[in-house]
């Protein structure tokens, strides 16, 4: 899922160079309804970065939007892991996907919190965390190389989190957090 245009391209060129074939992008923005348009900031001196919110940029474009419940529709296999990152639009992101998110097998989760992205989008920071643990979703993390639970959601600073099913996470044999927030691996 690639919102803006400009990334989409080197994604879809990268796919082709390295003759990927089993996998899909999607040129849209992710949210809550299914075919709406937007506008989506992402400057081009700033790769990567882009938001609904005129965060980075004042420039924008207009996008479509998807769910996450459209795109595992459309999918042949399971949706095992969803790695999102919004800039703050995560609790709409949650939403448009809870047909899958509220499963008992539905995938884990890594996401980022920022206080002030959730605001800038019109939430009230930990909204998406919240949403999850209504789903039925454990919620933690990740520090140091380490995963430390939370049954409460985390309303200031920044925070990357793993989401789990309970008992899809007692199943798991390991996970590895890295610096930067990042899963190396996933064991099933």
């Amino acid at each position: 899922m690639e919102a803006a245009p400009w990334v989409s391209k080197y994604l879809k060129h990268n796919i082709q160079l390295n003759d990927l074939k089993n996998v899909q992008v999607f040129d849209n923005a992710i949210s809550d309804r299914d075919g709406d348009s937007v506008m989506f900031y992402s400057p081009h001196e700033k790769f990567g970065k882009g938001s609904m919110a005129p965060v980075f940029t004042e420039e924008g474009t207009t996008v479509k939007t998807t769910t996450i419940d459209a795109i595992a529709l459309s999918l042949d296999a399971r949706v095992r892991l969803i790695k999102i990152d919004v800039e703050g639009f995560e609790y709409k992101a949650f939403c448009g996907g809870a047909e899958v998110l509220k499963n008992k097998d539905a995938p884990d989760i890594l996401f980022e919190f920022v206080d002030w992205a959730e605001e800038l989008a019109g939430m009230n920071p930990g909204s998406a965390q919240k949403l999850l643990l209504s789903y039925g979703y454990s919620l933690f993390i990740m520090q140091n190389k380490k995963l430390r639970k939370t049954t409460k959601p985390e309303t200031k600073g920044s925070f990357m989190f793993f989401a789990t099913k309970e008992e899809q996470f007692k199943k798991k044999v390991k996970v590895f957090a890295v610096s930067q927030g990042l899963i190396k691996k996933i064991f099933y």
